[in-house]
C-alpha cells in the first residue's frame, strides 16, 4: 500500500492520530519494532518513548522506514512468537495503524483480514480487563461480529451490538467519537460501558472511513 506513496501523501495528517502524518505513523511502526529488537524497551512513560522513536526518524522517507521495518521484521516476529502474552498485542497496533493510514490516504480495504480478527480478540480481552478494573460491571456487554460473539461482564442489564468485525475493531479501538459509539446500533444503554471501552482518548469529531 505504501510502496508508491509520494512526499505529498506522506505529509498528510492522519485524522485518527492527529499529531502524526502518514510518514510519522510509519516511523512509529518501524521504530517500535526496531527498538524492541534492540532491547530499547519503554520505561514508565511509554508515550515519551514512542515520541522519541518517531523524532529520531524525522529525516527518513517512507521508503527508508519501510526498509528499516523489513530489516528488523524477522527479529521482531521471533520476539512475538517467543513471548506472545507480552508482545502479541502489537499485532493490533499494526493493523489499527494500517487502517489509520488507509483512512488518511482514502484507500479503504482489507477489512476482513486475519489481522482484523486477531485485533478484535485482543481488544475484547482489553475491554474485559478494563471492565474488571472499573469495579462491579454495569451489566453484560454482548458483542457479536459475523459468527463470533463475546459476553463481557455479569448481571443485568444486557447491552448488545451486532456488526462487522472491522467496525467493532474500530469502535473498541478508540477510533470512533463518543457520539458515534452511542449511535452505533446498540440494544440497551451502552453509556455505562464507555469508560471501559475507551482505552485511548476518543476522537473529538466523528471518524468517517
Amino acid at each position: 500500500m505504501l510502496a508508491d506513496v509520494n512526499p505529498t501523501d506522506a505529509a498528510i495528517i492522519v485524522p485518527s492520530c492527529p499529531d502524526w502524518t502518514v510518514r510519522d505513523v510509519c516511523a512509529h511502526i518501524a521504530g517500535v519494532s526496531a527498538a524492541l529488537v534492540a532491547r530499547d524497551n519503554p520505561g514508565p512513560d511509554v508515550q515519551a518513548w514512542v515520541d522519541r522513536l518517531v523524532q529520531e526518524r524525522q529525516d527518513k522517507t517512507v521508503a527508508e522506514l519501510l526498509d528499516e521495518w523489513e530489516s528488523v521484521g524477522p527479529g521482531f516476529e521471533s520476539i512475538m512468537r517467543a513471548v506472545p502474552k507480552a508482545f502479541g498485542g502489537l499485532v493490533y497496533d499494526v493493523v489499527a495503524h494500517e487502517h489509520d493510514i488507509r483512512g488518511a490516504l482514502g484507500r479503504p480495504g482489507d477489512r476482513e483480514s486475519d489481522g482484523v480478527w486477531a485485533s478484535l480478540e485482543i481488544l475484547v480481552a482489553m475491554v474485559q480487563r478494563d471492565l474488571a478494573a472499573h469495579g462491579p460491571t454495569p451489566g453484560v456487554l454482548h458483542l457479536r461480529a459475523d459468527d463470533r460473539e463475546w459476553m463481557l461482564g455479569s448481571g443485568e442489564p444486557e447491552v448488545s451490538i451486532d456488526t462487522s468485525a472491522w467496525e467493532l475493531m474500530r469502535l473498541l479501538g478508540s477510533r470512533r467519537s463518543r457520539a458515534q459509539i452511542l449511535a452505533a446500533g446498540w440494544k440497551g444503554d451502552v453509556e455505562p460501558f464507555i469508560a471501559a471501552m475507551a482505552h485511548l482518548p476518543l476522537p473529538v469529531s466523528d471518524m468517517v472511513e
